[in-house]
């Protein structure tokens, strides 16, 4: 059995180079951001955005303000305060959602399986760690 700890890698520049021009090519396919957390993240920007604008045009229409008058303040302090809060909501909701966090290594697949258990290799711990999967990653064969 293979520890990680104990595994020692030797990389040269034309594997760098390799691994950048590849890792080009899979945005959206080999990345967790992309594949499973910037949709929920933006979504909840969007959200608190709204709730806030909503907000000020419903406190605008309880003070009297005809619906033909109201304005919404766009001034960069106050939107640089208010984008701050809701991208801190964000953020603490990611940190709240372990579960979803880990789905989206797991969602970053290689799209093809890999050794005899014909299993796709992903980005999540319990891929990385088998014994078989770091014999394949580190270019050898199954035994």
């Amino acid at each position: 059995m293979i520890a990680l700890k104990s595994m020692s890698f030797k990389i040269d520049l034309a594997s760098i180079q390799s691994i950048l021009l590849q890792a080009n090519l899979l945005t959206g396919v080999f990345q967790p951001c992309d594949v499973g957390l910037q949709r929920v993240f933006k979504h909840i920007i969007w959200q608190k955005a709204s709730e806030f604008f909503i907000g000020e045009v419903r406190d605008q229409l309880a003070s009297g303000v005809s619906a033909s008058e109201i304005k919404t303040s766009a001034t960069l302090a106050l939107l640089r305060n208010q984008t701050a809060y809701w991208v801190r909501t964000a953020v603490d909701y990611l940190n709240s959602q372990p579960a979803l966090v880990h789905k989206a290594w797991k969602n970053c697949t290689t799209g093809m399986a890999l050794g005899s258990g014909g299993m796709a290799l992903n980005l999540s711990y319990e891929s990385l760690s088998k014994p078989s999967n770091i014999g394949l990653l580190m270019g050898k064969s199954e035994e």
